[in-house]
């Protein structure tokens, strides 16, 4: 019985470990436990963004660093690139002719070994047919270690990295795109603060987003400015966040910013956000439900106890 639990436990972790350390082109890092060596990749560049046209054949390469004290054996791989919903979850499974471009690329290496502390390059090539459509094609490009035999109480973790791939293919390229919501809840009870706008891509070529949020306090002095860069894909709408995370436990802010995407300089008009929590505002109807009665029913026993007191006076008259 202990065996059969030890072994679920096991491959429980082993899935967790192989879902949670899926990242595109930024660092996984495993943090040593039970002594445990330090395990940490890095993949390069996050995103890459080259134009070219139907028929072509171009070049890149792909950056690893095992920047951690673990050697690893490495898968090399591409995958189609779509996103669901507005808030652009990715999705590596989707084929259609946007994210057909993962069967274009030829890794020069699909297989290799590489040290701790050492960094490897790995080229590639993209051949892309003479049908390709104008606009934007998407895959991403993964980089996936391959799990050595856990032996005793070890298991065996699987993690990869991966890197964007946006292709733009030159002809009838259409740029549309509009600014179709600004959200911000005036009353919010907990912190972080939250807004939130949405871009919509009506084009056949992805374009980014470059946007400056700022959060201002009720005398109008800013608290804090967020810039960010995102893009949005052809065909899709975005949702982008704009959070602030420390914030006091209750306040009155001011939000506004602009959007910037093509030829358009979007304003964002100024909301009010109220910051109170819950257990603040319960506080207050009590407080409130107290003073209620202290204006309206003391009054009242005053006025009973001199009533009665009047009675008993002229009884005894």
């Amino acid at each position: 019985m202990c065996v059969k639990k030890m072994f679920k436990k096991s491959a429980l972790l082993f899935v967790v470990a192989v879902i949670c350390c899926t990242q595109l082109g930024h660092q996984v890092s495993v943090s040593a436990q039970n002594g445990e060596s330090k395990e940490s990749i890095t993949l390069s560049p996050a995103i890459s963004k080259p134009s070219t046209s139907a028929g072509s054949q171009f070049s890149g390469k792909l950056t690893i660093i095992n920047d951690g004290e673990v050697d690893y054996r490495f898968l090399l791989y591409a995958r189609p690139y779509s996103v669901k919903q507005e808030s652009y979850d990715p999705n590596y499974t989707e084929v259609n002719e946007r994210t057909e471009a993962y069967q274009w690329v030829q890794f020069e290496k699909t297989d290799i070994t590489l040290s701790a502390g050492k960094t490897v390059e790995v080229p590639y090539a993209v051949t892309v047919p003479e049908k390709a459509k104008s606009g934007g094609h998407y895959a991403v490009l993964f980089a996936e270690t391959q799990p050595k035999e856990a032996g005793g109480t070890q298991v065996a973790r699987k993690k990869r990295v991966g890197s964007l791939l946006y292709i733009t293919v030159s002809g009838d390229l259409i740029n549309s795109g509009s600014l179709v919501g600004w959200d911000a809840k005036l009353w919010q009870k907990s912190k972080p603060l939250t807004t939130a706008f949405r871009v919509k891509n009506d084009g056949n070529v992805h374009f980014q987003v470059n946007s400056q949020v700022t959060y201002s306090n009720i005398f109008n002095k800013p608290r804090l400015q967020l810039n960010q860069e995102h893009f949005v894909l052809p065909g899709t709408t975005r949702m982008i966040s704009a959070n602030m995370e420390k914030t006091p436990m209750l306040g009155i802010y001011r939000v506004a910013g602009t959007v910037k995407f093509l030829d358009k300089n979007e304003v964002l008009p100024t909301k009010w956000i109220i910051l109170l929590p819950i257990k603040v505002v319960n506080s207050l109807i009590v407080l409130i439900g107290l003073l209620v009665a202290w204006r309206v029913l003391i009054p009242r026993i005053k006025a009973r106890r001199n009533k009665s007191n009047t009675a008993v006076r002229r009884g005894k008259k």
